[in-house]
């Protein structure tokens, strides 16, 4: 009966006299398999042999099953990261409530702080802003945001802005 595992069993194995030693040069350099005595030889051509072989006319491989529409528009369907469409939720979301907030607060003349949405409201809104932009792929580049964030920081300001002018220059007529 031939043993499975014949080193283990191997009385000699244990024996220093009878094993032989390597240099730590020998130890290091295992065989691989695939090694071989010959050098590799190397293929060589040049790029119009490639370019004709690639060129060549490939087997028709024909296809019965055309995609229906619907697959269509799966298939073509943008996506954002959800991060991405997050941080544009978010950003969407704040830039409403200060624009409206303000808007508000220059019809109201109360500070803007009383016609802020509360915190639950405005993260219900972004979160649904989000799922949107997840969905139709939109996303808003920064610059457009950085224009976005501009125009409603201080554009807002101008009606106010307009209205004290209006005050100052009619008491001084």
């Amino acid at each position: 009966m031939s043993n499975l595992f014949p080193d283990i069993e191997d009385p000699d194995i244990n024996d220093p006299d009878t094993q032989e030693t390597n240099s730590p040069e020998e130890e290091m350099i295992l065989p691989q398999p695939g090694d071989s005595e010959d050098n590799y030889d190397f293929k060589t051509g040049n790029l119009d042999e490639f370019m004709n072989s690639f060129q060549e006319n490939k087997e028709e491989m024909p296809i019965d099953i055309k995609p229906t529409q619907e697959e269509f528009a799966e298939a073509g369907k943008q996506t954002i990261p959800p991060a991405t469409a997050r941080a544009t939720g978010k950003f969407i979301a704040n830039m409403i409530d200060f624009s409206a907030s303000m808007g508000l607060s220059l019809l109201s003349g109360e500070p803007r702080e009383t016609h802020m949405a509360p915190e639950d409201n405005k993260k219900e809104l972004a979160s649904i802003i989000s799922e949107y932009m997840k969905e139709s792929g939109g996303e808003i580049p920064l610059w457009a945001q950085l224009v976005i964030c501009i125009i409603v920081t201080y554009g807002m300001q101008v009606p106010g802005a307009y209205m004290k002018y209006k005050e100052r220059n009619g008491k001084n007529s």
